[in-house]
């Protein structure tokens, strides 16, 4: 037999969407995008981190799989190792940053021309490549040298 997941939602049921989550699920069964996007998202997580290196920052970007986090890390230098072996607490992750400082990070990365969407942080698809790196490490650069003009690193 097939076996069934429930799912709740506005849309979960209808016929679009139901069709797009068996497409996805065909794709993701049937090529290496998965893996694709986890690679290029710990190509990203890397170069951010070295960014902020080079900026003096202490900031640390962390991750897993296709996700990455911005970790604003005001009190002391800590990192992605740190962070994935527990040394600080989960509700301090997603706390501690202003809604001031959210908002600046979106329209610093914007004005690079990248678009994360959320803080802190994004997820990356199979679709992205090379350059869409590039292009993120370039904005997030940019980003950092805005906030260090601002005092706000």
């Amino acid at each position: 037999g097939v076996a069934r997941v429930a799912r709740k939602g506005t849309y979960t049921a209808g016929a679009v969407s139901s069709c797009a989550r068996i497409g996805t699920v065909k794709v993701l069964a049937s090529t290496d995008a998965i893996e694709v996007a986890n690679r290029t998202t710990a190509v990203l997580r890397d170069e951010m981190n070295a960014a902020i290196r080079r900026a003096g920052a202490s900031w640390c970007v962390y991750g897993t799989f296709s996700g990455f986090h911005i970790y604003a890390n005001r009190d002391k230098q800590l990192t992605p190792e740190d962070i994935y072996a527990g040394k600080v607490a989960p509700a301090k992750l997603k706390g501690g940053v202003s809604l001031e400082l959210k908002e600046k990070s979106r329209a610093g990365m914007v004005c690079g021309g990248v678009d994360i969407a959320v803080w802190p942080g994004g997820v990356v698809s199979s679709r992205h490549d090379a350059d869409d790196v590039e292009k993120t490490v370039a904005a997030f650069e940019g980003l950092l040298k805005m906030l260090a003009e601002e005092g706000e690193l």
